[in-house]
């Protein structure tokens, strides 16, 4: 419709042109250029629109992704959340179970020190009295030694006195087997010792002894006394052995129950430390799990929209192609019907009717003054809408240029209006293209500032890379000066023994000659002398041949003298191979110590260094998680640069067109809207003319 239109509008210009031009020829050119425009526009939108369709295309499918990946890892995240919870759940009970067991085992070792020391106590105590009363006891038995046979003198009679006063204190702790009978003499001994003491005829103090006479009560009385400190020597030994086995018993137990806290406490704290990284990782889970749920959401709702906005876009563009198509359509129809052969002849043959017409009726000089303005303009700068006007002011007639005259008014209107337009989009190109310069500088600027975090970060993954490695070597070297340190002690162990072995068996061998050389002496019980002792002298033989030479006078007794030195030579040999047994095994005890010290500050190190190189391991991986940070910041602030240069390059096409076109169009607008002045005036002028008429 559009191209038919026009055609109708350029029947003005058709009217005014001279009689040399081609009227239909000029209004086809017009619709080509018309035609071309079009085309541009279709041809720039199509760029703009393909832009739009790729982004779509690429957001939808990266949004896609994310969300499939968003959702698996919240599936993962949740299901770990859900098992440290139970694990975390586990290790609570197990500690405080831990805690509970910690807690009995010190308090049954409280309870058994607590013990301990009662008996310990007792023991002490009732050892103490039992000391105590066995020194009375025998010092009674001592002092009732020999007491019949003579009268007790004043210092004996005070002695006996005082050693009652010990035998009363000791009876208390007499053993419960002794008879009644027993211990009935004891205490008239403790009340009366003095009747025990000598035997004065008709004294108490004679008993009838097993041959039927009489003895002295001091002799019973000793032997009950004996009884009694025998019974409790025994007993006092027995209270010693018990207490040593009770107190070795409280040892090992002790022992047991320090050893059982230790495992007790390390598994406690191991427990601990677990339950505490599982309560991290937990949090840690949970809070990337609600933060992906979070961009989960954000990310659904984006891709809707977006899907949402691309249909539609999709759907704009389809019917503003299909309106394209139909108006070239109509403009390539009005072309090729312009443009036969029949029309040119048509309109050939029609040219000069509508001159000789025009010329006929050319209207006043006002009007011609009006259409003269706007052809020029109109033939000058190819403006539809000024040949438009022309051709209103061409066919309109007297007395009805009000209309006309309106129409003016509302093309000034909307060529200010056009006006407006183009400074606006002007304006907003410049700030446009402003602010977006400054944001590529900006996000320029933090890239570069990025990179440079990034080079330090990896400087400093080298660096612990390095203490890593030297650590390693430290290790190796540790490990391999403990295990040449182990073989060297294994080796002197091996020969220690290896010594030991021949020293046992030397001094085994010095045993078994020792008992060789006096076993002679032994079975025919012979004295065996000593070395120093000077041996027996030859016989001497008379001189007198005739008198018969002395032989040995006493019995065969054996090389006693040599045989002693031997046997005492081989015992100082013996004895210095014992010595040297015990030094040996003195030495190693002392080689075996420093080794286990030093072996012991060795792993103290070896723990050092791997805890060392656990925790540079922790940095190179705190390091790495840093540099994967800084390295996706970097690509998302490159992304944003790469979408501002995107956005600064589709402001291009009008941004550039009406940079170059703004004052020519400001210029043909200004003259359009002089012609349009221009006409005004005249037509408002035989307006006036023919009211008057």
């Amino acid at each position: 419709m559009r191209a038919f239109q026009l055609a109708f509008l350029l029947v003005g210009i058709v009217r005014g042109a001279e009689h040399k031009d081609n009227p239909v020829t000029k209004v086809v050119e017009l619709i080509q250029e018309l035609k071309a425009k079009i085309e541009a526009d279709g041809k720039a939108e199509q760029k703009v629109y393909d832009k739009f369709a790729c982004w779509c295309e690429k957001t939808t499918a990266r949004k896609a992704g994310a969300i499939e990946e968003a959702k698996t890892s919240i599936e993962e995240l949740s299901e770990k959340v859900l098992n440290l919870k139970g694990k975390t759940a586990t290790l609570k009970a197990e500690i405080a179970q831990l805690e509970k067991d910690v807690a009995g085992n010190i308090e049954g070792t409280k309870e058994a020190t607590t013990i301990r020391e009662k008996e310990t106590a007792d023991y002490e105590q009732e050892r103490s009295d039992l000391e105590q009363a066995i020194g009375a006891l025998e010092r009674a038995i001592g002092i009732l030694t020999g007491a019949g046979e003579k009268p007790a003198s004043a210092l004996q009679q005070a002695e006996i006195l005082s050693v009652a006063a010990g035998v009363r204190g000791a009876l208390r702790f007499a053993p419960s087997d002794v008879s009644a009978d027993d211990r009935q003499m004891v205490e008239k001994f403790v009340h009366d010792p003095m009747q025990f003491y000598g035997h004065p005829k008709g004294s108490l103090a004679q008993v009838k002894n097993p041959f039927g006479d009489y003895a002295p009560a001091s002799g019973a009385i000793q032997g009950m006394l004996k009884g009694m400190y025998d019974a409790m020597t025994s007993d006092l030994e027995s209270k010693n052995a018990d207490q040593a086995i009770k107190q070795k018993q409280f040892e090992e137990l002790t022992a047991t129950k320090n050893s059982e806290l230790a495992t007790l406490q390390a598994t406690l704290e191991k427990k601990k430390e677990t339950l505490g990284e599982d309560t991290k990782t937990m949090t840690d889970s949970a809070v990337e799990r609600d933060e992906t749920q979070a961009q989960l959401k954000a990310d659904e709702k984006f891709f809707e929209e977006t899907k949402s906005a691309c249909k539609a876009k999709a759907d704009d563009w389809a019917e503003r192609s299909r309106l394209r198509t139909e108006e070239l359509a109509g403009i390539n129809k009005a072309i090729e019907i312009l443009t036969s052969d029949e029309a040119q002849a048509t309109f050939g043959r029609a040219t000069s009717m509508l001159l000789q017409s025009s010329q006929t009726h050319s209207g006043s000089p006002a009007k011609a003054k009006a259409y003269q303005a706007l052809k020029t303009v109109a033939k000058k700068h190819h403006s539809l809408r000024m040949a438009a006007m022309a051709a209103m002011v061409q066919t309109a007639t007297e007395g009805h240029f009000d209309v006309v005259i309106g129409s003016v008014d509302k093309m000034i209107a909307e060529l200010r209006a056009e006006e407006q337009d183009d400074i606006d989009l002007r304006d907003y190109c410049q700030d446009a293209e402003n602010k977006v310069e400054n944001e590529i500088e900006d996000l320029q600027h933090k890239a570069t500032n990025i990179q440079g975090l990034i080079d330090r970060l990896n400087a400093k993954k080298k660096e612990i890379q390095a203490d890593i490695k030297q650590t390693e070597s430290d290790i190796a070297a540790t490990e391999d000066a403990m295990a040449e340190a182990l073989s060297t002690r294994n080796s002197e162990n091996e020969d220690f023994k290896a010594a030991l072995k021949d020293d046992m068996d030397a001094v085994a061998l010095l045993a078994s000659a020792v008992d060789a050389m006096t076993s002679f002496y032994k079975n025919n019980k012979l004295p065996l002398g000593l070395l120093a002792r000077k041996g027996k002298e030859d016989p001497e033989y008379a001189v007198d041949p005739d008198k018969a030479p002395e032989t040995f006078s006493e019995p065969y007794g054996g090389r006693s003298s040599e045989g002693g030195g031997i046997v005492s030579i081989l015992g100082y040999i013996k004895e210095d191979l014992e010595n040297e047994i015990g030094t040996s095994k003195k030495a190693e005890a002392a080689s075996q110590k420093e080794f286990e010290e030093q072996r012991a500050a060795a792993t103290q190190v070896l723990t050092d260094l791997k805890a060392k190189k656990t925790s540079l391991e922790g940095m190179e991986a705190e390091t790495d998680e840093k540099i994967a940070d800084a390295t996706e910041d970097k690509e998302s602030t490159l992304t944003m640069k790469e979408n501002k240069q995107k956005y600064r390059e589709s402001l291009k096409p009008k941004c550039d067109w009406m940079k170059g076109a703004f004052d020519t169009r400001r210029e043909k607008r200004r003259q359009e809207m002089d012609g349009l002045l221009q006409a005004k005036a005249s037509l408002a002028g035989a307006a006036a003319g023919f009211l008057q008429k």
